[in-house]
């Protein structure tokens, strides 16, 4: 996988952004060869793995390369022509971070709509709760204040029962008083009468 050139991108101050390698060979010293076609020119990067560049670059096709005539081309400054590997794994797992990413993402923005909603339900039986308690207490309210009223009429007609026991006492008293007078009178009589006979 190393040696597929689809995982080399040229790259540097004279390539302008990066560009896939065209084309990889490996050279009779063991050091890779990469090329790319830029118009006209042929830029060329002789290197040991990606590291300890060296850019060269001609004018005509890639397909007129020859290891051979690498002296005799265009020598870059250093930096120039750079080569970066791309590992096809690590863009994988790359991709599939980003993919665990957005589906923790949306998850997230899920549970917050979740959260949001249940929170909405929330306030909703918390304003149903208040509601209730404004009702209890109104109640509650009332019967203190009907107990109120209830307590003020059985001091009322305590009062009245008072007042008709008082009254009955001395209805009471008035009758025996009168029963004592016809008593009296019954006994006068009886006494004067007899005292009449007798004389």
């Amino acid at each position: 996988m190393a040696n597929d050139v689809k995982n080399y991108t040229m790259y540097g101050d004279w390539i302008g952004g990066e560009v896939p390698v065209e084309k990889l060979i490996i050279a009779s010293d063991g050091s890779n060869i990469y090329l790319i076609q830029q118009g006209q020119y042929v830029k060329v990067v002789k290197a040991f793995g990606t590291e300890d560049t060296q850019g060269y670059y001609y004018s005509g096709d890639i397909g007129d390369f020859q290891e051979a005539n690498l002296p005799s081309y265009n020598r870059t400054t250093m930096g120039a022509y750079r080569v970066r590997f791309n590992n096809p794994n690590t863009q994988q797992n790359v991709n599939n971070y980003r993919s665990q990413l957005d589906n923790i993402k949306n998850s997230i923005l899920n549970t917050q709509g979740k959260i949001n909603e249940q929170n909405n339900i929330i306030g909703m039986k918390s304003s149903q709760l208040e509601d209730k308690q404004k009702q209890v207490y109104g109640q509650s309210q009332e019967i203190t204040d009907k107990l109120k009223l209830l307590e003020t009429r059985n001091k009322m007609l305590q009062l009245s029962i008072d007042r008709n026991i008082y009254k009955k006492k001395v209805i009471y008293g008035l009758v025996s008083v009168i029963m004592l007078l016809v008593i009296g009178m019954l006994c006068f009589y009886a006494f004067f009468n007899k005292a009449k006979n007798v004389a």
